[in-house]
């Protein structure tokens, strides 16, 4: 039954990954996705060891890095794209 102080199955801890949504018996959700695990115990192990532990070493939060890393590489190329297709032409020396 989900507990209805934290909305989770599991016992409360404090949950390390950033993209962490919510946790059911057999299953985690996340923003980048869901996974649904064979057993509450895998679950449990699953939370401990990515979610409240190590989630940069999960694979569903190192996907998600690598979005916002491209995302903020993309900012910076337009940003910079902005800026030359700005610059005044007679200030250019070669």
């Amino acid at each position: 039954m989900r507990n209805k102080r934290n909305g989770s199955f599991h016992r409360r801890r404090n949950w390390e990954c950033p993209y962490f949504k919510w946790d059911g018996e057999c299953c985690v959700s996340c923003t980048a996705g869901k996974a649904i695990l064979p057993s509450k115990k895998r679950t449990e192990e699953f939370l401990t060891n990515y979610c409240a532990g190590k989630w940069r070493e999960c694979n569903l939060a190192k996907e998600w890095n690598e979005y916002y890393e491209r995302y903020e590489d993309q900012q910076e190329a337009k940003v910079q794209y902005q800026q030359a297709e700005s610059a005044d032409p007679r200030s250019c020396t070669e």
